[in-house]
């Protein structure tokens, strides 16, 4: 993996009276009351997601770290980014993936 590949595309949104948070680069989704809950709930789905593809699947993590959402998912991504430019209740964001140092 080279530096880039350590920051996912993530967006969140208000529907209704929740906040839904997607991680446009493994398809996960979290939700929550508020933005920072949302946040929080999909920060830890991908650390979880991301240890699980490197210790217990280890064999498939390339694939399982090649993951994208479907497309409709990323078409909205554009649209919630360009939302988000405008300010109105959108919000697109980068998340450094949770990575730890492996211990030799």
């Amino acid at each position: 993996m080279s530096p880039i590949d350590l920051t996912v595309r993530c967006m969140a949104s208000r529907e209704d009276q929740l906040w839904v948070a997607v991680c446009l680069d493994f398809g996960l989704a979290a939700q929550g009351q508020t933005l920072d809950q949302a946040r929080i709930q999909l920060n830890e789905q991908i650390r979880s997601y991301v240890r699980e593809a490197f210790s217990i699947d280890a064999q498939h993590a390339e694939v399982l770290l090649s993951r994208r959402a479907p497309w409709p998912d990323r078409l909205r991504y554009h649209w919630v980014k360009l939302l988000s430019k405008l300010k109105l209740q959108a919000l697109v964001y980068r998340e450094a993936l949770p990575l730890q140092p492996a211990v030799a």
